[in-house]
């Protein structure tokens, strides 16, 4: 978070200064500047899950500039085009014996997709395996640095694997699912959460006499003070409530007969939970929209 104040300022005083003669033309003291939290949140969102999945830093002072930043660029475009690919229509979806084709060219876009990822991926499984040969048998206990790690650990044993997939694969598309799974998600809750924040002044003055309270201003908030932080608590899940990350679930499937709100639900159905609608649902929450 201080890296992202850190910009913040950077870029205030870059933009004051390059707006300085419009400013003074408007007859404005203010020195309001449009900040783009969206690519901010998700590089520390990415900063953080990939560090815990491959011990790597990706965006920050240090790495500007370098390969390192280069590639990460590169994966994420890849991941943002991935997520928009889920939800695209598609001819065979309708029409199968038409997927030959790939009349709206999304397959070959997905194999672009599935190979920039890969390229990075296997990057990274190439430099964790050289690193821990490079250490000898005797250290390889203790070298589980971070996730990939664990996972090059545990896949030693082969009777692990329940699929007819190499070690490799299973290694790549378990770390892949972390990095899709925590980094979207939560550069989407934390821009909503500032936006929301900031149109709802007192709510955000409430939160910070909060903070003052349990934590104070000498030191940085600790995983031990959450359940003292009963109203930051309730901010996050308004905020997740109101702007779920995945307004639809992934598919599911039933695995018997059910009645829910008064609908049959056969067994083996495919289902679509819409978590965005039933977390406005007047019927549940008394003023859903506030």
């Amino acid at each position: 978070m201080k890296e992202l104040y850190d910009a913040w300022t950077s870029c205030t005083s870059s933009s004051s200064s390059n707006n300085y003669n419009s400013t003074n033309k408007d007859n404005s003291k203010s020195s309001h500047v449009l900040v783009e939290m969206k690519q901010w949140f998700g590089d520390l969102a990415m900063n953080i899950v990939v560090r815990l999945v491959a011990g790597k830093r990706w965006f920050g002072r240090n790495v500007a500039g370098s390969a390192d930043e280069v590639a990460a660029r590169r994966c994420q475009r890849a991941l943002s085009r991935f997520f928009t690919l889920l939800g695209v229509f598609m001819v065979e979806d309708v029409v199968p014996f038409l997927g030959w084709l790939d009349v709206q060219g999304y397959r070959k876009e997905m194999r672009s997709v599935a190979r920039d990822l890969d390229v990075v991926l296997q990057g990274w499984l190439e430099e964790h395996k050289l690193s821990r040969l490079s250490c000898g048998d005797e250290v390889n206990k203790v070298v589980d640095h971070d996730f990939m790690d664990v996972m090059l650990s545990v896949l030693k044993d082969a009777t692990i694997l329940t699929t007819d997939r190499d070690a490799d694969t299973v290694n790549k598309a378990t770390c892949l699912t972390i990095i899709l799974g925590a980094s979207e998600t939560t550069m989407l809750t934390l821009t909503w959460a500032i936006s929301l924040l900031l149109n709802n002044s007192h709510v955000l003055k409430k939160a910070q006499e909060e903070l003052t309270a349990q934590v104070g201003n000498d030191r940085h908030v600790d995983e031990s003070d959450i359940d003292n932080l009963v109203y930051l608590q309730a901010i996050v899940k308004e905020v997740m409530r109101l702007y779920p990350a995945g307004p639809l679930s992934g598919p599911r499937e039933s695995i018997e007969d059910a009645m829910v709100a008064g609908y049959r639900i056969p067994m083996s159905t495919r289902l679509i939970v819409n978590s965005w609608k039933i977390q406005r649902d007047p019927s549940i929450w008394t003023d859903p929209r506030v």
